[in-house]
């Protein structure tokens, strides 16, 4: 894994419909290995799971309706992720 993107934190977001776009897919799976921790935003979260369980350790799920509505708290969840390792869950 490079560490380009180390201590980043990258916003992936899914469009509605039965699956993963493999673009984002592949998008994701790029930015993770570039070092960066990846947040998947989509409002499907059986899709958004599945992806993030995918992708991996370094990359989690937050399901959003609406991303420009939500930009706030996505910023925050990006803000409590930057330092770790492993992101785990986004935080209640």
């Amino acid at each position: 894994m490079s560490s380009r993107l180390s201590g980043r934190v990258a916003f992936v977001t899914l469009g509605e419909g039965a699956g993963v776009d493999v673009r984002s897919e592949a998008l994701a799976r790029a930015l993770v290995g570039e070092g960066a921790l990846v947040v998947l935003v989509a409002p499907d979260p059986e899709v958004g799971g599945r992806l993030a369980e995918a992708v991996g350790a370094r990359a989690v799920f937050c399901t959003s309706d609406d991303v420009e509505a939500d930009a706030s708290a996505l910023v925050a969840l990006a803000d409590d992720l930057v330092g770790r390792d492993d992101p785990g869950p986004p935080p209640a």
